[in-house]
């Protein structure tokens, strides 16, 4: 669509609110939509503005994959503080999603990699309970599973974080800290 009707970017974007309700004249602007109104924005910052949308949308869905996966360790009274924790840093993650804060995902991003650390030490702390036979009186776990695949499992989980904070930290370099406006008149 040549006038990008079809796009419609979130008014908080940080590549859009700049231009809404802004008496600015844009030598090279392109129109889109934007709270059910159109607006135009510089063509360099269109790219950016949409893929910070898409972006947007599936770090949203990673990070409440990431919550799925985290319920498993409700099986101790630990663990499940560990999710209401995990679930309330979620929602207010969710809420700086729709603000694109940079700060907020910084604080999460430092966050992920400290659950992924802490994850790390529990595969360790398992593997040395493992070879102590110890495994399942200090953990409280059935009998009936076998270590290897409480170890494994747990790898699994740990592992799936890797690419979740990759693509996280990409995005967060995605979110800009100001925007400068281009060469436009401001009237």
């Amino acid at each position: 669509d040549p006038l990008n009707m079809n796009t419609y970017l979130h008014p908080n974007n940080p590549y859009v609110k700049p231009y809404i309700h802004n008496s600015i004249i844009i030598y090279d602007g392109i129109p889109v939509i934007s709270n059910n109104d159109t607006i135009i924005i510089p063509k360099q910052y269109l790219y950016l503005a949409i893929k910070i949308e898409e972006q947007s949308c599936y770090i949203r869905l990673c990070i409440i994959f990431d919550l799925m996966i985290n319920i498993i360790y409700c099986y101790i009274l630990y663990g499940v503080i560990y999710v209401i924790i995990n679930s309330i840093v979620v929602i207010i993650t969710l809420c700086n999603t729709y603000t694109y804060s940079k700060n907020g995902m910084r604080i999460y991003f430092y966050y992920q990699l400290l659950i992924f650390m802490l994850k790390c030490t529990l595969i360790l702390y398992m593997i040395y309970l493992s070879h102590n036979n110890t495994f399942y009186n200090t953990l409280y776990i059935n009998t009936s599973t076998h270590t290897f695949f409480i170890i494994t499992g747990q790898c699994f989980i740990t592992i799936i974080q890797i690419p979740f904070l990759i693509y996280l930290h990409k995005y967060y370099k995605l979110i800009p800290n100001i925007i400068c406006l281009p060469n436009s008149i401001i009237l």
